[in-house]
């Protein structure tokens, strides 16, 4: 996948955060591509540590739906990720 540069910077200073804190937030502007970037964050790690598993919540079912179809086409499909709607886990 061709990432634009700003969408590089942005999964790089959110991996770099995590270093030092496990709670990080990126926030874009509506069409920047967030779940494309969460999805490389996903596989980038996955791929780095074969022992994690991860975990999307979402707010949504139609989030729900584009996490799950951004996941299949990015990372691939695993039984290392899930997503999962926040109702659904209270």
């Amino acid at each position: 996948m061709n990432l634009r540069d700003y969408q590089t910077d942005a999964i790089e200073s959110v991996r770099d955060s995590y270093k030092k804190t496990r709670a990080v937030c990126l926030v874009a502007p509506t069409g920047s591509g967030k779940t494309v970037m969460g999805c490389e964050v996903i596989r980038r790690t996955l791929e780095a540590k074969p022992d994690l598993r991860a975990l999307w919540l979402c707010h949504r079912r139609e989030l729900k739906a584009q996490a799950e179809a951004s996941l299949e086409a990015i990372v691939g499909p695993s039984d290392r990720w899930e997503v999962s709607t926040v109702q659904s886990l209270l």
